[in-house]
């Protein structure tokens, strides 16, 4: 930086250099952070991601524009894994690629005959699993608009395999990654329990244990989860005279608290093959039922739109649920895919222990 120019900006007062940055992009953000150290530790302080985070939700809202996170696993022959693919698309009736996201080096190699799983996303943060084809799983925080992820520690053992989830306490501003466990292991062996959560805390570093007073059921490890309304809800499963019903379990991450909500008659039953997912507008419930068929048809919903994969050729099509037409997102022998809402933003940009890619 010139002399001209340190002089130049110490006639600016900090509130209006603040102001300024709070509304650029992520990628004129990270380059700003090279100008001098005082614009670094500014656009690198918690509170100034937490006010940027707010703005762009509300400049998104304003200007209809939301971007959407395609996650896609291509396979090669039966079970063969290859690679797993990301991109963004802009949330509108044609699906527009925003861009394709670089997975980080590192976790390619992790997941190098593994492919991860998108456990959710919120405000920015991507939760990743590295579950789908085995019992061993990786956890993952990642951000690629500042292109650093976390690597998380293992839950808490004493207990089988079980859902995760992913949300966000808005009271303490903290990123909450959810395992709800059904299934105590005692002398290598797997008993029903009531439901335990194992709460990762983002900003404390570590896990927590909670037992609720709730009776057993049966959860199934890599079904999707939906966060809404500051709760994480999972489909599960309890035997009631001689037959199995859906019901769900709703986690509020704010109070620590696990609920039941019963499903409609119509939706009880075990046979119907239920999956959960978020509405278009992010604010209620999806629920929907599989076609009888040998492949995962319906994968993932959003904004009116069903995403699935053709089985002949195993192309990802979009399905508009009002003119019944279809749209290729020209992306072919995927077996497993999801969509998730997205929005930049700057966490774990301030992180010291984040690796960066």
């Amino acid at each position: 930086m010139t002399d001209l120019l340190k002089n130049l900006m110490k006639d600016f007062p900090e509130e209006i250099i603040r102001d300024v940055l709070i509304r650029l992009r992520i990628k004129s953000l990270i380059r700003c952070t090279c100008v001098c150290k005082s614009w670094r530790s500014m656009i690198k302080d918690s509170t100034f991601i937490r006010t940027h985070l707010t703005h762009t939700l509300s400049i998104n809202t304003q200007n209809a524009t939301h971007l959407l996170l395609l996650h896609t696993v291509v396979i090669e022959g039966t079970h063969l894994f290859k690679e797993d693919l990301y991109s963004l698309c802009y949330d509108n009736p044609a699906f527009d690629q925003c861009c394709n996201i670089e997975f980080p080096s590192a976790l390619k190699k992790v997941t190098k005959y593994q492919a991860s799983r998108v456990v959710g996303t919120c405000n920015g943060l991507v939760c990743l699993a590295v579950d789908l084809m085995c019992y061993a799983f990786d956890l993952v925080l990642w951000n690629p608009s500042v292109r650093k992820y976390v690597t998380l520690p293992n839950p808490l053992g004493g207990y089988g395999c079980g859902s995760f989830g992913f949300g966000y306490d808005s009271v303490t501003s903290d990123f909450q990654v959810v395992k709800l466990a059904t299934q105590l292991i005692l002398n290598n062996k797997l008993y029903e329990c009531p439901p335990v959560a194992q709460v990762y805390s983002l900003a404390k570093g570590s896990w927590s244990s909670l037992h609720f007073d709730l009776p057993p059921c049966v959860m199934d490890g890599c079904s999707p989860n939906a966060f809404v309304n500051g709760a994480i809800h999972w489909l599960a499963l309890r035997l009631t005279n001689e037959a199995y019903i859906y019901f769900i379990l709703s986690f509020e991450v704010s109070s620590e608290s696990l609920r039941e909500m019963m499903l409609p008659e119509s939706f009880k039953y075990m046979s119907l093959g239920l999956s959960l997912s978020v509405s278009g507008d992010g604010k209620s419930l999806g629920l929907f039922a599989k076609c009888d068929s040998d492949t995962d048809s319906f994968l993932d919903i959003w904004s009116g739109e069903v995403v699935l994969v053709l089985e002949d050729d195993r192309e990802l099509v979009s399905l508009d649920l009002v003119s019944k037409k279809y749209k290729s997102f020209g992306i072919s022998g995927g077996q497993h895919c999801s969509v998730d809402s997205y929005e930049e933003n700057l966490v774990l940009l301030d992180r010291e222990d984040a690796s960066s890619y």
